[in-house]
């Protein structure tokens, strides 16, 4: 045998042991070498292989607390009954006072009279003058 057939057998032997040692699990994951070494390791993804779900659309604000405004005591007009007043307020209001004036015959019918308020906590206040279920007179203190 030549000294070049001695190596090619040298190389077929080596390759014949080394399928071996593989397939008896001689060689396990845990004991190859690292391919980079930590240092020049490639950076890794930022992104999981999963993204996660969008996050759900934020829920609505509350709405502002209620609060009589000037535009409130703009917007009622004379001849409203209680009901529009209340609509355009966006709140009943506060009986504060009533009267009754008697009928007097072929002079004139019976009159009633009540007032209302409406008011904020910082005590600026609409008061409403209602005469037979119809406002009559406004007066406002502290609205802005």
């Amino acid at each position: 045998m030549s000294g070049r057939e001695w190596i090619d057998l040298v190389k077929v032997a080596l390759v014949v042991l080394l399928l071996a040692a593989v397939g008896n699990g001689l060689f396990s994951r845990s004991e190859a070498p690292e391919k980079y070494p930590a240092a020049l390791a490639p950076p890794q993804s930022p992104r999981p292989a999963v993204l996660p779900p969008p996050p759900a659309a934020p829920e609505p604000p509350p709405p502002p607390p209620w609060r009589l405004t000037l535009d409130h005591y703009r917007k009622v007009k004379a001849g409203m009954s209680y009901d529009e007043v209340a609509k355009i307020v966006g709140r009943h209001g506060t009986e504060v006072g009533e009267t009754e004036i008697a009928a007097i015959p072929g002079v004139s019918p019976r009159i009633t009279i009540w007032m209302a308020e409406w008011a904020n906590s910082d005590y600026s206040t609409i008061h409403l003058t209602f005469q037979n279920g119809e406002v009559t007179s406004k007066v406002r203190v502290g609205l802005r």
